[in-house]
């Protein structure tokens, strides 16, 4: 949570001085789906990718070098399988999460505009917290961390006013709590692609 805050109060800060500099503000609604798998699962166990989805906004700041915090709902699905050659034991844990995302982001543009009728490309990275709102399936809130934290690295092309965006989400903070039936050093990795519509302020 303190990293939360401290990320917040830098990305709220420098928002300011940037809208304060008349440099360029982008207004993007996205929406897009994801794939996460579990790095690292817990002894006795394989994890299998998941399909999932998210929608929100971005926010774009500055010109050749940008902030972009953002905002999304989302939805990240995990499923573990017991190592058994026992086929008739089929012991799944297939769970679904429901998030609010929000990534922090900086980055850079090929080309100095911000302008909707022209096509760039750029790259940022930055961190991401994911609160967890619900649960469905046969783990809930007592065996998954309902805070994660993760590194963020993608690249996206701006053509006229459509946005479309490729990121990786490494997971830094533990999946399952300590104290659930998985004691483990699982993390979640997230590969996400995001269609958006981007309005120049």
């Amino acid at each position: 949570m303190r990293k939360f805050i401290i990320l917040l109060l830098f990305v709220s800060i420098s928002s300011t001085v940037i809208a304060q500099s008349g440099t360029p503000v982008v207004i993007n609604p996205v929406a897009g789906i994801n794939f996460s798998t579990l790095s690292d699962p817990p002894s006795g166990f394989t994890s299998k990718g998941s399909l999932g989805w998210q929608f929100g906004g971005n926010l774009r700041l500055g010109g050749k070098i940008f902030l972009q915090p953002g905002l999304q709902l989302a939805q990240f699905g995990s499923e573990l399988s017991r190592d058994d050659i026992n086929p008739f034991n089929t012991d799944t844990f297939k769970t679904t999460l429901t998030m609010l995302r929000i990534p922090l982001l900086a980055g850079v543009q090929f080309l100095d505009t911000q302008t909707k009728d022209a096509v760039n490309w750029n790259m940022h990275a930055g961190f991401a917290i994911e609160m967890v709102l619900g649960t469905t399936g046969l783990l809930t809130s007592d065996d998954i961390n309902t805070s994660l934290f993760s590194a963020v690295i993608g690249a996206g092309v701006d053509i006229y006013s459509v946005t479309l965006d490729v990121d990786y989400e490494l997971g830094l903070s533990k999946f399952y709590k300590d104290s659930g039936r998985f004691n483990s050093n699982t993390k979640n990795n997230v590969l996400l692609i995001s269609i958006g519509w981007k309005t120049i302020l």
